[in-house]
C-alpha cells in the first residue's frame, strides 16, 4: 500500500551501504559494510473495497499487488589495503528437489509399482559471494597504490 500516493522504492537484488570513518590515530580508514541481498520477490494480491457513502451508491473494489521479499545480510570485520579485494559469502540456501520416474502403467500398480519406480533426490546449493574492492583516492584524484618492499627488507608495504 503506497501512503498518500507517493511511489516507493523496493530493491530487488544487492544493496551495499558503506559508512566510512577515520580511526582515532588518523592512520586507518574504517569502512562499515552492510551488504544485503533481497531475494524471492513475489507479488501478493490484496483486494481493497471502498464504500464512498452510506446512501447505497456503488462500491468500488480493486486489487493491489504488493511485493514480498526476503533479505539476507552479511556482517564481517576485515583490514585491507587500497586496491585489495575482500570476498564475503557462503551458502545462501539449499534447494532440495525430489524426482520420481516410473514405467508407464506398471509404476501405478499398488505395492508392485514400487519395483517400477525410481525416486531421486537432488540437493542444489546456491552460493552468495560479494566482492568489495577498497580503493583510496588521493586529493589529486589518483588511486593510492601500495608498493610491496617487504620481500627485500622485511618492512611493511608503504604507499607510493
Amino acid at each position: 500500500f503506497v501512503p498518500s500516493g507517493k511511489p516507493t522504492k523496493i530493491t530487488a537484488g544487492a544493496e551495499l551501504n558503506v559508512m566510512a570513518s577515520i580511526s582515532g590515530d588518523g592512520k586507518n580508514i574504517v569502512l562499515a559494510l552492510n551488504p544485503k541481498v533481497n531475494t524471492d520477490v513475489q507479488l501478493v494480491k490484496y483486494t481493497t473495497l471502498y464504500d464512498y457513502d452510506q446512501t447505497g451508491k456503488q462500491q468500488t473494489a480493486f486489487d493491489i499487488n504488493l511485493p514480498q521479499y526476503r533479505t539476507q545480510e552479511i556482517s564481517t570485520r576485515v583490514s585491507v589495503k587500497s586496491g585489495e579485494t575482500v570476498v564475503m559469502g557462503g551458502v545462501l540456501e539449499r534447494e532440495r528437489t525430489t524426482f520420481v520416474e516410473s514405467v508407464p502403467v506398471l509404476g501405478d500398480i499398488p505395492i508392485l509399482g514400487a519395483l517400477f519406480r525410481r525416486r531421486t533426490e537432488v540437493d542444489t546449493p546456491r552460493y552468495l559471494l560479494i566482492f568489495v574492492t577498497a580503493t583510496i583516492v588521493k586529493d589529486t584524484g589518483e588511486f593510492l597504490v601500495y608498493e610491496d618492499d617487504s620481500s627485500k627488507t622485511n618492512a611493511p608495504a608503504v604507499p607510493k
